[in-house]
């Protein structure tokens, strides 16, 4: 298993940020390899995502699962592969940082099945990282574009 963490703060107050982060439908064309997905309720999806891995090129369908969770302001995603190969968790805590930012903590955790773990982890460590980054950056765009433009 592959574990990652990712931290942004925005310039955005905090109940802005969740309402985004809080449906699917926002932010799911910000996940690298996008193609689409098809909403079976709201906390439940089946996401096609396109991935290269060198000169691999693979489409895969992934279900996606939000956990009702306990407390304000924090998601938990499990997903996986129709066929089990891919399983992960992705934890995501939204939290006022100063009067008007907020910080987006996200840690997900990936595992491959059938692949030794000897070639499997040094491959997602190294994409992992800048997979989370862009796709935090893609969130912030899409959460700014949404924002209204000041009048001069």
């Amino acid at each position: 298993m592959s574990n990652i963490d990712y931290q942004m703060t925005l310039a955005l107050p905090l109940q802005e940020v969740w309402s985004f982060l809080n449906d699917f439908n926002n932010w799911a064309n910000c996940v690298d390899g996008y193609i689409h997905h098809r909403e079976i309720t709201p906390l439940q999806s089946v996401w096609t995502l396109k991935g290269e891995l060198g000169l691999l090129e693979k489409t895969i369908q992934l279900h996606v699962k939000r956990m009702k969770t306990a407390t304000p302001y924090h998601m938990v995603i499990n997903f996986s592969s129709l066929q089990n190969k891919l399983l992960g968790k992705a934890c995501i805590y939204v939290k006022d940082y100063s009067k008007n930012e907020t910080k987006i903590e996200a840690t997900i955790e990936l595992k491959v099945k059938g692949l030794p773990n000897a070639f499997v982890r040094p491959i997602l460590k190294n994409i992992l990282p800048k997979m989370l980054h862009q796709f935090g950056q893609r969130i912030k765009l899409e959460i700014l574009k949404r924002q209204p433009t000041p009048m001069t």
